[in-house]
């Protein structure tokens, strides 16, 4: 199934939120980008970059995520926070 444009956007800042819940760092829905993005049974396995606004250093990110929003993987600079 094909991502609209606003979806993606919202699976961006949805992303965002979690790697703020999961480090405790903030980084900015406009620094977070998506590499890959592959639909697999029904979830969506994403990759990409996100850059932390106020210290400018950059990370790399996996995760899993299904069409309801639910997180099911997430691995930070190669590190599983979410299982």
């Amino acid at each position: 199934m094909p991502v609209a444009v606003d979806d993606l956007w919202k699976i961006k800042a949805h992303i965002a939120t979690a790697i703020s819940q999961a480090t405790g760092e903030y980084p900015i829905r406009d620094n977070v980008t998506m590499e890959s993005l592959k639909e697999t049974n029904n979830e969506y396995d994403i990759s990409g970059r996100y850059t932390i606004s106020y210290t400018g250093k950059s990370h790399t990110y996996s995760v899993r995520i299904d069409r309801d929003g639910k997180i099911s993987f997430l691995s930070i600079d190669n590190q599983q926070i979410i299982s």
